[in-house]
């Protein structure tokens, strides 16, 4: 089973959309978690009409926060976690459940990504490029698109799980810390839309991401 977190704060704009993604999935063997940070807006009463019945508040979280916390209270033995902004697409859980049970000594997997706009129009298709395992090792985490990343349960808490001293690259400092052990495998499947808005940390941090990593 697939555990999905999705942390929220005043996302009443777009998280209906991400849980009737959730809703198409053609696998139902997943669970879904919402964490929310206090919202102001309709969030909450979104999740409660979208029947959310995992929905958490924790007041004043980050997003890594909210994720890490989500990942505690979670059962499934595969993990992800899922923007209140993005999208699965409808076979998603199905892959993903599917990969992992036929392939037991594989740990965290990526795939590809469709980039899509605030109205949910396609924008571009980003597929993982194929680069050499030592540069990988090194710069790996720069290619990957984090809803389309899945790993095992003992994979999260064996490393360490979200370093919370990050506030905008805990995940890619995650990674990094897996393929010190683990080689990530890229599946040539999109399995997930990321969706570009004027909200986007990664547009609005960019520059204290950057820092941050250094």
């Amino acid at each position: 089973m697939i555990s999905i977190v999705t942390p929220t704060y005043n996302s009443g704009k777009f998280i209906q959309q991400t849980i009737q993604s959730l809703k198409d999935q053609t696998n139902k063997d997943f669970e879904h978690i919402v964490v929310d940070a206090g919202s102001t807006d309709n969030t909450k009463d979104i999740c409660i009409n979208e029947g959310i019945t995992k929905f958490f508040l924790f007041e004043n979280s980050s997003m890594y926060e909210a994720i890490d916390f989500g990942f505690k209270q979670s059962s499934g033995d595969i993990l992800c976690w899922l923007n209140s902004d993005d999208l699965f697409l409808p076979d998603t859980t199905s892959y993903v459940n599917e990969f992992f049970s036929k392939n037991i000594s594989l740990n965290i997997i990526a795939g590809n990504t469709e980039y899509i706009d605030e109205s949910g129009f396609l924008m571009y298709k980003y597929r993982f490029p194929k680069i050499p395992k030592v540069i990988f090792r090194c710069f790996g985490t720069l290619y990957l698109c984090q809803p389309s990343v899945f790993w095992r349960r003992k994979t999260y808490f064996d490393n360490g799980g979200l370093n919370l001293d990050y506030k905008l690259s805990a995940d890619r400092d995650f990674i990094f810390r897996v393929l010190k052990s683990d080689e990530l495998i890229y599946v040539n499947k999109v399995l997930s839309k990321f969706r570009i808005h004027s909200k986007n940390l990664s547009r609005t941090k960019a520059e204290e991401a950057i820092e941050e990593d250094r």
